[in-house]
């Protein structure tokens, strides 16, 4: 049994390979009826994974073949996956190996590549705006310093297992995957951080050049900025006395206080 999850106008354009796919295996459309037995069939970005990771039971494992056709897909980047509409997918969902991954959490929310917290979050827009505009492009946030010119640093308070720390900084990344924005790196890490671990960058500042500066550096894998905080958590807390602005997968959020770790949700996607 095959499960879809597809946006309407994905469904079109990808019409010939999902009908093949459910020609073969039968479809089931209600998603929140999804068996563990089943294969769930994912065709979009980074939004669709998050949909259906805040779908799924907090709990489980399920199998998942994931067709990126978003318009960064920085989650199958990180996983190695090409979009292609050409593959015989009914030969990858028997013969491809599969590579689990766990679900993160962020108080009651899920979301599977990075969660962007404050100035990096309020510049982009649920699904469009600069982030789409300047796709793979590290002109995306030279191009919203517009935006946060006249804005202040927030104090972030870090809480970690032998780590608690304040920092001010206008805004931070926590990923497991190790790309936003199509292709800007927000990881130190060479590859996903896909086990017990995930990342937290952070740059402490004191103006927005800082700030740059070091999202530069972390693009060729520079660490020498002394301003970069680049640290692996299994559990983290961070908190403010303000309202912190969060997109997590690209999906609005905002709290004073958000907990990570690892759910004990399992994505097993197939690698092809």
């Amino acid at each position: 049994m095959i499960y879809v999850c597809c946006a309407d106008d994905k469904r079109k354009e990808y019409s010939k390979l999902i009908n093949n796919l459910i020609g073969h295996y039968g479809v089931v459309d209600k998603l929140e009826n999804i068996s563990a037995d089943g294969l769930v069939l994912v065709v979009g970005g980074d939004g669709s994974l998050n949909y259906l990771c805040n779908l799924l039971p907090d709990e489980g494992r399920f199998k998942v073949l994931y067709v990126p056709s978003g318009t960064a897909n920085d989650f199958a980047k990180a996983l190695g996956i090409s979009p292609s509409t050409h593959k015989d997918m009914i030969s990858v969902t028997k013969n491809s190996p599969l590579v689990s991954i766990p679900v993160m959490e962020c108080n009651e929310k899920k979301f599977i590549n990075v969660a962007t917290i404050g100035e990096p979050a309020r510049v982009t827009d649920d699904g469009l705006g600069l982030l789409k505009e300047y796709t793979g492009k590290l002109s995306y946030y030279i191009n919203a310093v517009d935006k946060i010119l006249n804005t202040k640093p927030i104090v972030f308070e870090i809480i970690g297992k032998n780590f608690n720390k304040k920092f001010e900084s206008y805004g931070a990344f926590v990923s497991q995957g190790i790309f936003v924005g199509g292709g800007v790196r927000v990881s130190g890490n060479v590859g996903g951080s896909f086990q017990e671990t995930f990342n937290l960058t952070l740059a402490e500042t004191s103006g927005i050049t800082d700030s740059l500066g070091c999202l530069v550096d972390l693009q060729s894998l520079n660490f020498k900025n002394d301003f970069l905080i680049n640290e692996n958590f299994e559990k983290l807390v961070i908190k403010s006395k303000e309202e912190l602005d969060v997109k997590l997968d690209g999906e609005a959020y905002s709290s004073k206080k958000l907990e990570f770790e690892k759910s004990k949700l399992i994505l097993d996607f197939y690698l092809y």
